[in-house]
């Protein structure tokens, strides 16, 4: 998974650790058959589905759980990668 997350994001990104969001999206994507077994999949994080439940709204995460799938803080904006 570490290896897939790697290939993902670029070279010594923080999103590419063995306790990273996107290294454990990468063990979901290995075990489930590929990108296809994502189509109409939504990803979040235990905490952003509690406080969806709370406010109604969902797809809102906090900095935090952003940072961890490779959100670019300082562009605010997800990666093209």
């Amino acid at each position: 998974a570490v290896a897939k997350a790697r290939e993902w994001a670029p070279e010594g990104h923080t999103s590419t650790s063995s306790t990273s969001t996107l290294a454990k999206l990468a063990c979901f994507v290995d075990d489930g058959g590929g990108m296809s077994a994502l189509d109409g999949t939504v990803l979040a994080h235990q905490a952003d589905v509690v406080a969806s439940w709370l406010h109604g709204r969902h797809g809102v995460t906090d900095w935090n759980n952003a940072l961890k799938l490779g959100f670019d803080a300082k562009a605010l904006s997800w990666p093209d990668w």
